[in-house]
């Protein structure tokens, strides 16, 4: 069993983090980035494996892709959250 998880790991070496500093400086974490990238990853159907914190794409075109589609999830996110008053 393990020799299998470990050949189906194998081409999933593009790291992306989980976990980034929230650009509005509190809290600390930002609290919109997991969600995003994971509606990101589903919307471009992109197969990604998710291990200790990290998502993980089989290239590096994939993992800039749902980054760049995260970062405008993470903003409609926020500004639903936090609208300008």
């Amino acid at each position: 069993m393990r020799e299998e998880a470990s050949e189906f790991l194998k081409p999933f070496v593009h790291r992306i983090a989980m976990k980034r500093r929230n650009p509005d400086k509190h809290p600390y974490w930002d609290m919109f980035w997991p969600v995003s990238l994971n509606q990101a990853a589903r919307e471009l159907e992109i197969e990604v494996v998710r291990i200790n914190g990290g998502m993980f794409t089989r290239d590096d075109n994939e993992r800039r892709a749902i980054e760049a589609r995260a970062a405008a999830i993470r903003q409609t996110l926020h500004d639903r959250a936090y609208p300008q008053r």
